[in-house]
């Protein structure tokens, strides 16, 4: 399964989870789970696909269950 950041960010928004604002230029985001207090990095590449696997990385570094993220 692969999605891109606009869709990422959507189901991420409905997860509860919040972006941080930016500080430097750059591709990559950083997103906080105010449930699990944990944060992680998801990049944005514009239009092209997330692979899975840097997905699922992104998943657990902020404590959501790949099965729930993707149910959403």
């Amino acid at each position: 399964m692969q999605l891109n950041y606009q869709i990422v960010r959507k189901k991420l928004k409905k997860l509860g989870c919040v972006e941080s604002s930016r500080i430097t230029r750059g591709s990559h985001r950083k997103w906080r789970n105010p449930k699990t207090n944990k944060t992680g990095i998801f990049h944005d590449k514009g239009g092209r696909d997330i692979s899975e696997y840097t997905l699922r990385d992104g998943l657990k570094q902020i404590g959501i269950d790949w099965d729930t993220f993707k149910n959403i």
